[in-house]
């Protein structure tokens, strides 16, 4: 159910930026609905500090795809249209002419 104006409107509170008080009236805003102004009002080591937990972030889940398969990943790209991140992992075989192989790499992905 949608709630009313009154009720998503915030009350005035009082912001200190540098050396200046602000009042702020209206709405407030959740922490990712203006993710670019947060990085660009935040602190240094904060800034910092979140950009190598999501360089991790990030890793881990490279790491995950590299281990989940059963021959190893030569390469790993990402392609995405407007509804769709898909990543596409490359496997680096040798195969002599009239031989056959196999290999599996498993996939689990979730929506909400």
């Amino acid at each position: 159910m949608l709630k009313s104006l009154n009720e998503r409107m915030s009350k005035a509170r009082v912001v200190r930026f540098g050396g200046r008080e602000i009042i702020a009236e209206g709405l407030r805003l959740n922490f990712w609905a203006d993710i670019s102004h947060r990085c660009m009002t935040a602190s240094w080591p904060a800034f910092i500090g979140g950009a190598a937990l999501i360089f991790i972030a990030f890793n881990a889940v490279f790491a995950v795809f590299y281990w989940i398969g059963d021959l190893p990943i030569s390469s790993m790209y990402f392609w995405s249209i407007r509804t769709t991140i898909c990543p596409e992992a490359y496997v680096h075989l040798k195969i002599s002419p009239g031989q056959t192989t196999h290999w599996a790499t498993r996939y689990r992905f979730y929506a909400r």
